[in-house]
């Protein structure tokens, strides 16, 4: 049963908040759902689209016809809450949006925008216990954008967004969105065609974040994985080996240019990669990530690692089966995400079967590799994909879209499943 968003106030264009049990697995589905999001999408680019808060985790997503939406989940007992931020976005998955949050204050900041149809970023507040929903407000950048990334340290917001396909630029808040400051280059790529970032804080501590960069696997002619990472209150930007590249606070920004960062993932000539996440394991910077050969080659998903003061490729290696819907050629695959305490999840069908497996896979040490700890879910005929781990410590380890169609990025049927 989808979700019944009750309309709060027609001229706010804004939902109510509205209740949900928790919705059972189809007869296909095998594990334990404890909550589900009904009709209910996320991207690979909007971090982060969970969090964790208390005995909640609060989920963004878009809705088939372009409704952007936050629900606050309660796994314990798999209630669902949803409100409405927008019904003039387009239906497209790259429209979900990404939530700031702060323990220490009342409301989320919720970011979302268009896919490269226009130069606004909008955002509005939820209110964590009430779910109210604030009144939208704007901010413009200097092309037309696509994606929403934050992060943040205390009140500091630095909030990251694809500018005109080949560039990522930032505003900056010091008072968790009141105000913002002028737009500044992280990644000027022009020349390099269609690219993206992945920025995520490291595992307890906020202000140290990492950030991936790499080039479309169609779209560009650019084909390595790029890293570095970023002090939120210095603003220094830096190669592992402590070389500063440029800070975040200067009057234009880094500006950083392809072949800076250090070069993560090189592939071998013929060879391709999709960027999935970025994360640490053993107190180590690590990357997951597709790799296969040609236009249309069968993926293998693979992580890298920087052990010994150097990039090294762990032996871990799955097949991640055909990838779902879409274009075959830009390998929209089930998904690899790094988790908390050492963990990975993966998503992958086994082309065998056609059944979609969702495993948790453990880091060893003493072996250097990941081994399979357990399956939490597999599906038989529906497909389980991109698996996120939500921000912060708390009751979810990692939620799981169910697509019940996908037939491209405006075109999709799908819930999001609590595990």
């Amino acid at each position: 049963m989808r979700t019944i968003l009750i309309r709060l106030a027609a001229v706010l264009i804004l939902a109510a908040p509205a209740v949900s049990p928790a919705a059972p697995a189809t007869a296909a589905t095998v594990g334990a759902v404890r909550a589900a999001v009904d009709n209910a999408i996320y991207t690979w680019w909007a971090q982060p689209v969970a969090v964790n808060d208390g005995d909640h985790t609060w989920i963004g997503s878009i809705a088939r016809l372009g409704t952007v939406r936050v629900s606050r989940v309660h796994p314990a007992t798999g209630a669902v809450r949803t409100v409405e931020m927008s019904r003039t976005n387009r239906p497209d998955d790259h429209n979900a949006p990404t939530i700031a949050f702060e323990a220490g204050q009342p409301n989320l900041v919720v970011f979302y925008t268009g896919h490269n149809y226009d130069n606004v970023m909008r955002y509005r507040t939820v209110d964590r216990t009430t779910l109210a929903v604030g009144p939208e407000r704007q901010l413009t950048f200097s092309g037309d954008i696509t994606y929403a990334q934050v992060l943040r340290t205390g009140r500091r917001l630095v909030l990251l967004t694809r500018v005109a396909i080949s560039t990522w630029r930032y505003r900056v808040s010091d008072d968790f969105g009141t105000t913002w400051g002028p737009e500044q280059m992280l990644v000027d790529a022009r020349g390099y065609g269609q690219v993206y970032v992945v920025a995520k804080p490291e595992p307890g501590n906020a202000n140290r974040n990492l950030l991936a960069f790499y080039g479309h696997p169609v779209n560009s002619p650019y084909r390595n994985v790029e890293f570095a990472r970023i002090d939120l209150t210095s603003g220094s930007v830096e190669r592992l080996n402590g070389q500063v590249l440029g800070n975040l606070y200067s009057t234009a920004g880094p500006g950083l240019r392809p072949g800076q960062m250090d070069p993560a993932i090189t592939p071998s000539a013929g060879y391709k990669v999709r960027l999935l996440d970025i994360g640490v394991v053993g107190g180590r910077p690590t990357i997951a990530y597709a790799v296969w050969n040609g236009s249309t080659g069968a993926a293998t998903y693979k992580t890298k690692m920087f052990l010994d003061g150097a990039w090294s490729t762990p032996p871990w290696a799955v097949p991640s089966g055909d990838p779902f819907g879409y274009d075959p050629a830009t390998h929209y695959l089930g998904g690899t995400v790094i988790g908390r305490a050492d963990r990975l999840y993966t998503a992958r069908q086994d082309n065998s079967s056609g059944t979609w497996h969702v495993e948790q896979w453990r880091w060893s040490e003493s072996q250097r590799t990941f081994v399979l700890d357990r399956e939490l879910l597999r599906d038989a005929r529906l497909p389980l994909v991109r698996p996120y781990v939500p921000a912060r410590a708390g009751q979810t380890e990692v939620i799981v879209q169910r697509l019940v169609s996908y037939t491209g990025i405006t075109s999709y049927d799908a819930d999001v499943l609590v595990l």
